[in-house]
């Protein structure tokens, strides 16, 4: 699956810090409103995570969607050093503002584990030296960080997938077969009825196993592939917005902007031509 648009994929990097925790450190429970990207480089450290305290350590990515609840603290005789990137002002296909594609906050680092440490240690020297340019260069490694995040996230749920009992195998294909068909057919004035028939299941089941796999609705779901091949098209098109709203499937131009707005954080005709 492919979650970065070239085209409209940006962020703004709130901070990068650099951390050394000795023993008896401790961060209370909080959240953010934007996603934050916590690895730990050398050591080890206690996590709270929802609900469940967690041991921590290299080759372990903490990837904090919005809202998140977590804290932290170093046991005795414990030390970590650790790199926490705040992230916010992006949007990747098919998930929510400042989101990332995963459904755990642990992420277990394989395949890609020497990159992402690379860009993390590379992260670290540009944030202390500062050289010229150091700001946009931060940017394009956090993107670069991002991205390796986002295969290991896929692999990591292949992986998963090969593990599942038949009864989660056939949900998870009800739902890649209600997303092909959306993606197929967006254009179109679908409902959940609709998809569902189509599906051969009930409104209900469809919905709440829906729900269950992608933690969105169906509609959701469906108006985030409506938005996001609208803004595609804004970026590349000299097409008016009325016309791009009736292609996507809106046949209401003033309903169509306030989603936009409501998704991207920029009114349809301010981000065109971006």
């Amino acid at each position: 699956m492919n979650y970065f648009n070239s085209q409209t994929f940006n962020l703004d990097i709130l901070y990068a810090f650099d951390a050394w925790n000795d023993e008896g450190n401790h961060n209370g429970l909080h959240h953010h409103d934007f996603f934050e990207i916590s690895l730990i480089l050398e050591g080890e450290a206690e996590y709270l995570i929802e609900g469940r305290e967690q041991t921590i350590y290299p080759g372990m990515a903490l990837l904090f969607n919005p809202g998140q609840q977590h804290a932290e603290k170093q046991k005795a005789g414990t030390q970590s050093h650790q790199l926490h990137i705040g992230i916010n002002n992006f949007l990747i296909n098919l998930q929510q503002r400042n989101h990332m594609p995963n459904q755990q906050v642990i992420i277990n680092l394989t395949t890609y584990y020497q990159q992402i440490y690379d860009r993390a240690w590379s992260i670290i020297r540009e944030f202390n030296e500062q050289k010229a340019d150091y700001q946009l260069y931060l940017k394009a490694l956090t993107m670069e960080l991002m991205i390796l995040l986002a295969r290991q996230i896929t692999e990591n749920n292949q992986a998963t997938a090969s593990n599942l009992t038949k009864t989660e195998q056939r949900q998870l294909t009800l739902v890649e077969h209600a997303i092909d068909y959306m993606k197929k057919n967006y254009q179109s004035e679908l409902t959940l009825e609709l998809i569902a028939r189509e599906l051969l299941v009930s409104p209900t089941y469809l919905s709440r196993i829906f729900k269950e796999k992608t933690s969105m609705s169906v509609i959701n779901y469906l108006i985030s592939i409506r938005l996001a091949n609208a803004a595609e098209r804004l970026t590349i098109e000299n097409s008016s917005i009325k016309d791009i709203a009736m292609d996507v499937g809106y046949q209401d131009v003033y309903h169509f902007s306030k989603q936009f707005k409501k998704h991207y954080g920029i009114a349809p005709s301010k981000y065109q031509g971006k």
